[in-house]
């Protein structure tokens, strides 16, 4: 029955929106698999205060975190403490993985291996939203 709402549904959806239909379904069904504030932050109603995504200087952002990305880098400083810990964590290596034309498919680097698969989406939504529907399937 599931399956059969989702091709119902996906049918007026673009091709890329898709995986978003799925992921969404996904969260329906099974919300304890993904902590709230992770999932609010993902779909972009964070809780953090609009004071500080408006200003990213605030806070310490290192120098290989690109100016668009900048502002969820605030967002993550203050909405989700242990992902911000970790992309602080080996700036190097963040940095070289986020410039390779294949991170979707490059392993992510060594200190992430305490990273969800969901934080890995959040990562990659924030640094390479071009590669967020290939990282997905």
């Amino acid at each position: 029955l599931i399956v059969r709402q989702y091709r119902l549904a996906a049918q007026s959806l673009f091709k890329d929106d898709r995986l978003m239909l799925a992921l969404h379904i996904c969260h329906g069904l099974y919300p304890d698999l993904i902590p709230d504030m992770d999932w609010s932050f993902f779909i972009g109603v964070s809780g953090t205060s609009s004071s500080a995504r408006s200003d990213p200087s605030s806070s310490s952002i290192p120098s290989w975190i690109a100016p668009s990305s900048q502002e969820s880098f605030s967002a993550v400083q203050q909405s989700l403490p242990r992902l911000f810990k970790a992309l602080n964590e080996n700036s190097s290596s963040w940095a070289s993985w986020i410039k390779n034309s294949k991170c979707d498919i490059e392993p992510f680097p060594t200190t992430s291996q305490s990273l969800t698969q969901f934080d890995r989406l959040i990562i990659m939504s924030m640094f390479r939203p071009d590669k967020l529907n290939s990282s997905m399937t």
